[in-house]
């Protein structure tokens, strides 16, 4: 009688279950160890202007809080530059410097937009010239958005 056939076998066995445990284990903590970075912005806007006011259109992507942008338009030949933020400073519920084109909830989501007096800014451009209008989160320093319009 041959009883040694039986020993091998299962040695082999208990060396591939410890091997897929190590494995796993292995996988687990080496995951851990990544950090994961939040997901940038995805917007699309659109502007017009005109000699009175400027509107940026959301025109796809994330809904965004407006309390949380600034824009920023600027003339790329003169860079002439202004900028305006999207909250409500002393929280009384009018909006500071702009007024939104939508729900009013103070998140701009697809199809909405808004509309800003160049009153309310510190430079207002000439008809005919050039204004570049970008977003930012607040804080920030890169554009999340841009758009190019003519003013009217």
């Amino acid at each position: 009688m041959n009883t040694r056939a039986v020993s091998p076998v299962i040695g082999v066995m208990l060396m591939l279950v410890i091997t897929v445990i190590l494995a796993a284990v292995v996988s687990s903590y080496s995951g851990s160890l990544v950090t994961t970075e939040d997901r940038p912005w995805q917007i699309v806007i659109s502007a017009k202007a005109n000699t009175d006011f400027f509107v940026v259109r959301h025109e796809g992507g994330d809904p965004i809080s407006l309390s949380a942008f600034k824009i920023t338009i600027y003339d790329p030949e003169t860079l002439n530059t202004t900028s305006v933020s999207l909250n409500d400073t002393d929280k009384d519920g009018i909006p500071d410097a702009y007024s939104e084109i939508g729900n009013g909830d103070d998140i701009l989501e697809t199809g909405e937009a808004v509309k800003v007096d160049w009153a309310n800014t510190t430079w207002s451009p000439e008809r005919g010239v050039k204004v570049v209008v970008e977003m930012y989160e607040r804080g920030g320093n890169k554009p999340i958005a841009k758009a190019v319009t003519v003013v009217d």
